[in-house]
């Protein structure tokens, strides 16, 4: 969505610098849902719950204007508390590009040997060559520099990186000219350490950016993987990857720990998550007891969306359509759920169609679902 807040016109004459105009009429124009919305002129636009920027500095100046134009026209859920959400993807590489950034010494010794083999046409020729004939590795899998401000391509240059290991070290014993690029054996255990702590945020990432039309109930739980697993790396065995983690927590608690409660309504709002997986995840993080009231935060939150929802529109039987089951690879995250979700749930004396839901018996967590289906 196109965020200019005005739109301006000028006549076109002889005198006009039509380069100029054509710059003028780009920037006049707004999308049609921006103006339906901002006007009121759209019927499904009369309620506005979130929305979702990169986290820039003028997407927050946007942001606060879009607000405050929603908010005066009464267009805004809950009074737009939930309005502004930083985009997932985007969060999880402000939170690893500050991790990264305390072991630059090592990753810039594999950008210059990743440089030190690519801009060589003999070298790169001769290195593939050695992979292939001496390792049998599959050498269509080539070395690439990374793009610095992209984390996940500092990954996959990682990756690649360890998959011909042993072809720089035997080229080393070879060549004097690879001594000096070649990491030691120290340098290459952590760097494993590393990559082996950064498949999870890779794959999180990927999870969050596989689907065109993403939709908020698959965020509580990428989410809650990366939270359980920076602070089981920070009471680990590693401790270059225990100081790594620090300034990580730091940007994670910054960036996500508000929006906890949003994503946990929309995974409540998930069958095959509901109420039990959300306790399940913050007991896994927070304690039991921390847990209870975090979950009691959620719910009057879900119950208070709820009641405002069911003030202003009528509400229709639930029915849910055939799903296929699918799983999904989640590092034994969630191994005793199933034990956990089968404890002695809450009672509840009156219920709501809401509440009712909340009883409801659960789907399978690692089915396949399209939730606006639902």
């Amino acid at each position: 969505m196109e965020s200019e807040a005005t739109t301006t016109s000028m006549p076109v004459d002889d005198e006009v610098d039509e380069s100029n105009v054509a710059c003028k009429r780009k920037r006049s124009r707004k999308s049609k849902g921006w103006r339906e919305m901002t006007k009121g002129t759209n019927a499904k636009d009369d309620k506005v719950l979130s929305l979702t920027v990169d986290n820039a500095s003028y997407n927050d100046v946007m942001v606060k204007h879009m607000k405050n134009r929603l908010e005066s026209r009464g267009m805004l859920v809950s009074g737009g508390c939930f309005f502004h959400i930083r985009c997932c993807a985007h969060i999880i590489n402000l939170i690893v590009q500050s991790g990264l950034s305390c072991i630059e010494n090592i990753l810039d010794k594999i950008r210059n040997l990743v440089k030190f083999v690519t801009r060589s046409f003999y070298r790169s020729k001769d290195f593939y060559d050695t992979a292939q004939k001496h390792f049998h590795l599959e050498a269509k899998r080539k070395l690439r520099m990374d793009m610095q401000v992209r984390w996940n391509s500092t990954y996959m240059m990682l990756d690649n990186v360890l998959y011909y290991k042993y072809v720089f070290i035997h080229l080393e014993s070879l060549h004097a000219s690879f001594k000096s690029n070649v990491p030691l054996e120290d340098e290459w255990e952590n760097l494993s350490v590393v990559h082996k702590f950064l498949k999870l945020f890779y794959d999180v990432t990927c999870m969050f950016s596989v689907n065109r039309s993403p939709t908020s109930n698959m965020y509580f739980k990428g989410a809650c993987m990366v939270h359980r697993r920076l602070l089981e790396t920070s009471k680990g065995p590693h401790e270059f990857l225990a100081q790594m983690v620090l300034p990580m927590l730091e940007n994670f608690d910054k960036y996500w720990s508000e929006y906890n409660i949003f994503l946990a309504c929309a995974a409540i709002l998930d069958p095959r998550f509901e109420l039990k997986f959300v306790e399940y995840c913050f007991d896994k993080i927070y304690g039991s007891d921390e847990a209870m009231c975090k979950v009691e935060k959620v719910l009057n939150t879900l119950r208070s969306l709820y009641n405002e929802y069911k003030s202003a529109f009528s509400t229709s039987p639930i029915v849910a359509p055939f799903t296929t089951s699918s799983r999904i690879e989640d590092e034994n995250f969630f191994d005793d759920y199933q034990s956990y979700s089968s404890r002695i749930t809450r009672t509840q004396t009156k219920k709501s169609q809401l509440e009712s839901y909340l009883e409801e018996s659960k789907l399978d967590l690692n089915m396949e679902l399209y939730i606006l289906e639902y």
